[in-house]
């Protein structure tokens, strides 16, 4: 079976995939610890707003939801409103999609790619641009690594440093590529499952930093890899599939820990 889904039509596709869920895994672990949840909301929705103004318009797709993204990002270092802002986002880009998708054609079959997630038929672009991401990613992440450790909430910074000025806009650079591509690869409801999901699992176990990291980098790709099995095998769209598997093992593992911790106290 494995040689049947990993065939040579879906090599790539899985391949990317795997990669995106990885750094879906990573990306929402620092929307978590940055306490932002509403912020990865706000992007996502706002790249698939682009996407279709780019589908009527016959722009380019990426740097079109890039663009719009970016835009937000930038209105979303306000820290004062930061979370009201982002919902505002979130609530008037779904908005938009919905207008965009009812009233012209190109919009509504852009829509439909976004919100099915279909993996399985990644273009070579766009799996560029994933592994593109995922070599920087490698080179930035000790950097990143670093941003994150000092923004969470309550942080005990003892004598370190700040992170600087530069350190921070490439961490919002890195997660506004992550939000924008996941979403086109993936689908939108299945790279918000990425970026929530599993951070929030993981933050039932973890003792540390790094085991947050770990743990929601497993959590992502468990889902991914299940997601990819039972959808094909189904012939189901791959982003629902995805957001069910995900939370159904956020809910196990919820379950699971509480009845370890009333067999222990028993």
């Amino acid at each position: 079976m494995l040689s049947e889904l990993l065939g040579s039509f879906l090599f790539w596709p899985f391949i990317g995939g795997l990669l995106m869920a990885a750094l879906l895994g990573l990306g929402g672990a620092a929307f978590f610890i940055k306490g932002s949840a509403w912020q990865g909301l706000a992007l996502a929705q706002t790249a698939a707003t682009g996407a279709l103004v780019a589908s009527v318009l016959a722009w380019p797709l990426v740097p079109t939801a890039l663009g719009f993204s970016g835009l937000l990002m930038g209105l979303l270092q306000n820290k004062k409103d930061q979370e009201r802002l982002a919902l505002a986002a979130f609530l008037a880009a779904l908005a938009m999609t919905t207008l965009l998708a009812s009233n012209f054609s190109q919009a509504s079959l852009a829509a439909a790619r976004w919100m099915e997630g279909q993996v399985y038929f990644l273009a070579f672009r766009d799996i560029y641009w994933i592994l593109a991401l995922s070599g920087l990613t490698l080179l930035l992440l000790p950097w990143l690594y670093r941003v994150w450790l000092l923004s969470q909430l309550g942080a005990d910074r003892g004598c370190r440093k700040p992170a600087g000025r530069l350190l921070e806009f490439l961490d919002l650079g890195w997660r506004l590529l992550l939000v924008v591509l996941g979403s086109l690869t993936l689908g939108l409801p299945a790279a918000l499952a990425g970026l929530l999901l599993p951070a929030w699992t993981a933050a039932l176990f973890a003792r540390n930093l790094k085991a947050f990291f770990l743990l929601s980098l497993v959590f992502s790709l468990t889902a991914f890899l299940l997601a990819w099995v039972l959808a094909l095998w189904g012939d189901q769209p791959f982003a629902p599939v995805l957001v069910l598997i995900a939370l159904l093992q956020g809910v196990g593992c919820y379950l699971l820990k509480h009845l370890r911790v009333r067999v222990s106290r028993g």
